[in-house]
């Protein structure tokens, strides 16, 4: 879809005030793209705009941008199984690598959403979320801690 790019090119423009907006376009695109491809990699490119928008001050950009990550999640899950959604959590993951205590945090938030939704599910995946989770409590960031 040509919507797609335009909307990953538009972020460096983004005011504050209308990422509620964005965020409930990327929910509905997340919705009726088709599951290939270039759907993990629209998913790559807009994830990290949905994760820090779970520290947003408003709450509803911060309740649309938790329903987007479930939504996400439920898509993956539903089109490719554990295998894909094994993948967005790597994704989430690279999120704790993030270069301000912002990004780390709220990737910190949406690991958990996702975690506590899909518990029965990620298995496998549980040790490895809570090594890389203990590391951060030697962060002297009270934002990350």
């Amino acid at each position: 879809s040509a919507l797609q790019p335009q909307l990953v090119t538009a972020l460096n423009e983004l005011l504050p005030a209308a990422s509620k907006w964005r965020l409930r376009c990327i929910s509905k695109l997340s919705e009726v793209l088709p599951l290939d491809a270039s759907y993990l990699t629209f998913i790559g490119a807009i994830l990290g705009e949905v994760i820090l928008g779970t520290k947003q001050a408003a709450k509803k950009t911060r309740e649309t941008s938790f329903q987007v990550l479930v939504l996400i999640a439920q898509r993956l899950e539903g089109g490719g199984g554990a295998d894909k959604l094994k993948e967005l959590f790597s994704m989430l993951l690279a999120g704790l690598a993030g270069t301000t205590n912002h990004m780390v945090s709220a990737s910190v938030l949406a690991l958990s959403r996702l975690t506590y939704e899909y518990a029965e599910r990620i298995g496998e995946l549980a040790p490895e979320l809570l090594d890389t989770v203990t590391v951060l409590f030697q962060s002297k960031s009270r934002e990350i801690v």
